[in-house]
């Protein structure tokens, strides 16, 4: 059996949790153009809304998100039980939410492991409504439909580059982040 390192946890989330990020989303102040990883905002690369999260700060995010993640992240370890040979690791301290309206989409294939952020072991996403458009990783030959309440845990390396399926088509919204040495 191929083993592609990618596992999707369906209907970890709820209707309602989703309805309520997407709430808190839309009600937000704090909401920014799309910023790539190296921090800037380069609409051909990357064209969404986006909010910074921290995970040490008690918000409403974190309180539906967080907790419903930890059984998945012990299953993801269970499957592949050398991730726990490596140092000390755990949740960032950041995440992201991220609107990608019609037209929108991260254009650039791009891994969430480099020289900016270079303890970053695995990345996790949310999907929080029914869109249209997924997530395509190119080496793998595989696109993740955009179902409300999945989450997809993956390697942060760029054995797994991936892209938005683009350009979008409709609304998708997604909390997205990631798991590193600490």
């Amino acid at each position: 059996m191929f083993m592609n390192f990618i596992e999707i946890y369906d209907n970890i989330y709820n209707k309602e949790d989703c309805r309520k990020i997407i709430d808190l989303f839309e009600n937000d102040p704090n909401k920014t153009s799309g910023i790539t990883g190296s921090g800037t905002i380069r609409k051909e690369i990357k064209k969404s809304t986006d909010i910074g999260v921290y995970t040490n700060q008690d918000n409403p995010y974190n309180d539906i998100l967080l907790p419903k993640m930890i059984p998945c992240i012990k299953h993801y370890k269970k499957r592949y039980p050398a991730i726990d040979d490596l140092e000390k690791w755990g949740i960032s301290p950041s995440y992201c939410i991220q609107k990608y309206g019609d037209g929108d989409g991260y254009f650039m294939e791009h891994c969430e492991h480099g020289a900016v952020f270079p303890k970053r072991i695995l990345a996790w996403m949310v999907y929080l409504n029914n869109a249209k458009c997924g997530t395509k990783f190119v080496h793998q030959r595989k696109v993740t439909k955009a179902r409300r309440g999945r989450l997809i845990i993956w390697p942060a390396f760029w054995t797994h580059a991936h892209c938005g399926v683009t350009p979008n088509r409709g609304e998708k919204y997604i909390a997205t982040g990631w798991f590193e040495l600490v």
